[in-house]
Formats: structure tokens, sequence, C-alpha cells
């Protein structure tokens, strides 16, 4: 689950909006669409930067050790 919600959910949703930013069929700009695109997009992103930078390390080690 720790991966799920830090790394493949991001991740899917980041995908997801490269394919509505280069499908034509969408025109975003029109679409209220637009903002949510934007704005999760942002959010996914910090999540990812924030697994590699500060938690992966702190969970991961703590899992060793407890281990």
């Amino acid at each position: 689950m720790f991966y799920a919600n830090y790394v493949f959910l991001p991740g899917l949703n980041i995908a997801l909006t490269v394919y509505y930013t280069v499908n034509p069929n969408y025109k975003l700009k029109i679409l209220p669409l637009e903002s949510w695109v934007v704005f999760f997009s942002i959010v996914c992103f910090s999540r990812l930067l924030e697994f590699y930078s500060t938690i992966k390390k702190v969970v991961l080690d703590d899992a060793r050790i407890y281990l």
C-alpha cells in the first residue's frame, strides 16, 4: 500500500495528465478540466518528489532496524 499510495497512483495520474495534454481531442483551454489536471499533476509530482527525497529513506530505514 505504501508504494501504491506514493509511486504507482501518482505515476498513473501523471501519465493521464500527459495523455490529456498530448491528445488533440481534448481542448483543455475550453474545458473546465484544465484547472483540475494542472492542480492534480502538481500534487502527484510533489508526492513522487516527497517519496524519493524523504519518506523512502525514513520508512525503509525504520523497517530495516525493526526487522
